[in-house]
């Protein structure tokens, strides 16, 4: 009987792995890929962040096992930049020439789920700016903006 269960627990955490998102930067240059790594806690996700041109992949950001996940990700038009929202409450703003993270919005440290207020939306603005909207607790919606750099 124990190695049953062994064997389905291995079984289990091998069968979360994978690439459970992608999105192509709008020049094609860069992907950003969202990989579930294997956890007895799921999600354990990665945020890798790829130059096509070069065929390399890099580790922006291991995620937070059993707690964070990545909601959205949305590409500067001109693919400067690159937003991932995550547990609805974190915004990572990637800069693909860089290859890293360059900032970080933190709506509020989640200490509940889901997290109130959150994150329902975000998009990029000009050449310097996010819009992202945040739902209260109230259920109202309110307007951030911020500036990139």
């Amino acid at each position: 009987m124990k190695r049953v269960i062994v064997l389905l627990f291995f079984i289990t955490i091998a069968g979360c792995s994978g690439k459970v998102m992608e999105s192509k930067s709008p020049d094609g240059n860069y992907s950003l890929n969202v990989s579930d790594r294997p956890s007895v806690d799921q999600p354990a996700q990665d945020i890798l962040l790829k130059d096509n041109m070069k065929g390399t992949v890099i580790t922006l950001k291991n995620l937070k096992e059993d707690w964070d996940w990545v909601d959205s990700i949305k590409w500067r038009s001109d693919s400067k930049f690159a937003g991932v929202l995550v547990t609805r409450s974190i915004i990572l703003i990637i800069d693909p020439e860089k290859q890293g993270i360059i900032r970080e919005i933190v709506l509020k440290e989640a200490t509940n789920y889901p997290p109130v207020p959150y994150i329902t939306d975000f998009r990029f603005i000009g050449t310097n700016k996010i819009i992202y909207d945040i739902k209260t607790a109230a259920g109202d919606i309110q307007r951030e903006e911020i500036i990139i750099h």
